[in-house]
């Protein structure tokens, strides 16, 4: 009808062509348009992902092991050095026994985890360095990062939130950390070797 409006002189016969070109045409710049934004949408996520997930959290986990691990290293140096200053070599224990979670909670911090998520943290990076070996580190970092994330997903969800958010936070990385902490520890240390290997 909009068409024979445009064009009157043209029978019902000769229309059907011309509608079928239009509507083709939609159809093509449609598509076109979902495909355009589609790929801007996922480029938008990917940038934020990559922001979140490697940049911030990242950076964060770095300086909750310089501030726990690395401290706690250089101090103990000074345990070395002078040994009746039993203090140092103290310090640099507890700094070591805590880095699994210093990094957690950093790595939920930066991303923003509400307090009961980020306090049950400290459970969960102990477990992943404590069970990653040599890949500590690693483990805390995968861990610590899906367990902030399902702590976040639950938390004020429920008239229990006092409950709910760190027993959920608590199991999904504690049992996440049982299953790949290892293997994470195992691959970097195997990794740690073919270095050293390709280095001697």
């Amino acid at each position: 009808e909009h068409l024979s409006g445009l064009l009157p002189g043209l029978t019902r016969e000769e229309l059907i062509p011309i509608k079928y070109c239009v509507d083709n045409q939609i159809m093509y710049n449609a598509k076109n348009l979902i495909f355009r934004y589609s790929g801007v949408l996922c480029m938008s996520i990917l940038k934020k992902a990559y922001k979140r997930y490697l940049l911030d959290a990242m950076s964060a986990m770095a300086m909750g092991l310089f501030a726990s691990l690395l401290i706690g290293t250089i101090l103990g140096v000074f345990g070395k050095i002078w040994p009746e200053l039993t203090f140092f070599s103290d310090i640099s224990a507890y700094g070591i026994a805590v880095s699994g979670a210093a990094m957690a909670v950093a790595i939920a911090n930066a991303l923003k985890a509400p307090p009961l998520v980020m306090y049950s943290m400290l459970i969960v990076g102990y477990a992943a360095n404590a069970l990653g070996g040599a890949g500590g580190p690693l483990a805390v970092y995968v861990v610590a990062i899906v367990a902030a994330e399902c702590g976040k997903l639950v938390s004020k969800e429920t008239k229990i939130d006092i409950l709910v958010t760190p027993v959920v936070t608590i199991l999904v990385g504690v049992g996440l950390a049982a299953l790949i902490a290892a293997p994470i520890g195992k691959a970097a240390g195997a990794v740690g070797e073919a270095i050293r290997w390709a280095t001697e």
